[in-house]
């Protein structure tokens, strides 16, 4: 295993230098990428994704523990799951403490969550912009909102008008997400198989994705709320197709927010875009004959450029996202079912919880798309 971890990280290693070559070799003749160098470029950044996800997969799924199979700390996913798959009947993690029965459910539930939370932030795309998962939120939390209120100059001893303040509320509203991870029965009573790792690292990267998903689809997911990019891409102002993304449409995404009197100094604001649009404005210049691009280690217009595959690969999103709430509620469940799949020798691990993303305020995000 760690011989083929090597042999990954090298190929990634090289890809990376063929990509940086390519760039220095640009700005130092002075130009742009050619079409050529640019698909190359793009190719390696889509080699070096795959790549990776191999290297997930075999971080993951060919993870051993060592011989001596020390206890688990927290839930012991491994006893529990042969308890049901012998008993032949349901097994409810939530209300299991180290493999036996609890009464107090509260006390557990949180202890699974945050073994999912850890690799559940590191595929969110907002945790890598610094929006925080708020987690165990009770109740339906509710976000006042003011409207702007002017001030007025007056001449001496004029009589002021009564201003009214409108105050609404935003207020966020518990979806359901919910994923069954099937795990074969040999490889549940395999003891060098980290089983615990594995099914809690799947679960939390497949919440994570369907996060980022909801969060940066260009249109509502079924169920869900709006993200910010599906309501920011409603109102997008357009980009000629010929001559694609300027950095005057950069800056002027930034001025939409601005001129909506949203300020992101000190916040969590950043430009976020899909793969293609990312290597297109790395290999682009800021005007015609500049050595320096748009985009340049990873800072674009002084703020931070994300680049997520959950993007439209022709659009460009600008937010302060700090007006962008994730949560999640209360009890967390996890069920072991080896029944539903029993008849292809395998194991469910279920898990339902309650997730919401909440946008506090539409006009902190700014979207820009090809005409």
């Amino acid at each position: 295993m760690k011989k083929k971890k090597k042999e990954i990280l090298d190929k990634i290693s090289n890809l990376q230098e063929e990509r940086k070559a390519l760039l220095e070799k640009a700005k130092a003749e002075k130009r742009a990428l050619t079409d050529e160098e640019t698909r190359s470029f793009e190719d390696s950044e889509l080699d070096e994704r795959e790549l990776e996800i191999e290297l997930r997969e075999l971080e993951v799924a060919g993870y051993s523990v060592p011989a001596e199979n020390p206890q688990e700390n927290g839930v012991d996913l491994r006893s529990l799951a042969i308890e049901a798959v012998t008993s032949g009947q349901m097994v409810d993690v939530s209300k299991r403490a180290g493999g036996t029965m609890s009464t107090d459910v509260t006390a557990v539930i949180p202890d699974v969550f945050q073994e999912v939370l850890g690799p559940l932030e590191k595929t969110l795309v907002l945790d890598r912009i610094g929006v925080k998962m708020m987690t165990n939120v009770q109740g339906e939390p509710i976000w006042p909102i003011v409207a702007a209120v002017e001030a007025s100059i007056m001449g001496e001893g004029a009589e002021v008008s009564d201003t009214k303040i409108a105050i609404d509320k935003i207020k966020a509203d518990p979806k359901r997400v919910s994923i069954a991870i099937p795990i074969t029965n040999r490889a549940i009573n395999q003891a060098n198989i980290d089983l615990k790792r594995v099914i809690l690292e799947r679960i939390g990267a497949a919440v994570g994705q369907l996060l980022n998903k909801w969060a940066f689809s260009k249109t509502k997911l079924a169920g869900a709320s709006d993200g910010p990019m599906s309501i920011a891409f409603a109102s997008a102002a357009t980009y000629a197709a010929a001559a694609g993304v300027t950095n005057k449409d950069v800056v002027n995404l930034e001025g939409t927010v601005l001129g909506k009197e949203v300020d992101p100094t000190g916040r969590a604001a950043a430009y976020v875009m899909g793969t293609k649009m990312y290597s297109a404005l790395k290999s682009t210049p800021i005007e015609k004959g500049s050595p320096k691009m748009i985009l340049e280690n990873g800072i674009m217009n002084g703020y931070p450029a994300v680049v997520t595959n959950h993007m439209p690969d022709d659009a460009l999103l600008f937010g302060v996202f700090d007006y962008t709430v994730m949560c999640q509620f209360g009890q967390t469940r996890l069920v072991i079912d080896p029944i539903t799949k029993a008849k292809e020798d395998k194991t469910l691990f279920i898990l339902n919880a309650e997730f919401d993303i909440t946008v506090l305020r539409s006009e902190a995000f700014a979207c820009l798309k090809k005409a």
